[in-house]
């Protein structure tokens, strides 16, 4: 129990002594910061070129809704399993599902 609560209190004490900007990255809202985020799914593009939303995907494939929001807007990426699921699902080449980078 002591163990517990000693590891609690340091991680209170590492978020409260960072920096307000790492503690709570969504309360930065700097031009740089939203144009750093990568993308590297398209999935969003692909369903809607279908007509399909993230919630029908979410019940096609038996995830949480939210689960399948952060994937569609490239704040967590699939497993790779998973990629292929929705690429079998939404009738398309797992390529297509993916963002290409152009090496210049």
């Amino acid at each position: 129990m002591f163990v517990r609560k000693t590891k609690l209190y340091f991680h209170f004490l590492k978020l409260f002594f960072q920096p307000i900007h790492l503690a709570y990255p969504y309360l930065h809202h700097g031009q740089q910061h939203v144009n750093m985020k990568k993308k590297y799914n398209r999935i969003k593009a692909v369903l809607v070129e279908q007509d399909k939303t993230s919630l029908w995907l979410a019940e096609q494939i038996g995830r949480d809704r939210s689960t399948v929001s952060r994937w569609c807007t490239n704040d967590m990426q699939p497993p790779l399993e998973v990629l292929y699921q929705i690429a079998d699902i939404l009738g398309v080449d797992v390529c297509k599902l993916l963002v290409r980078e152009e090496k210049g």
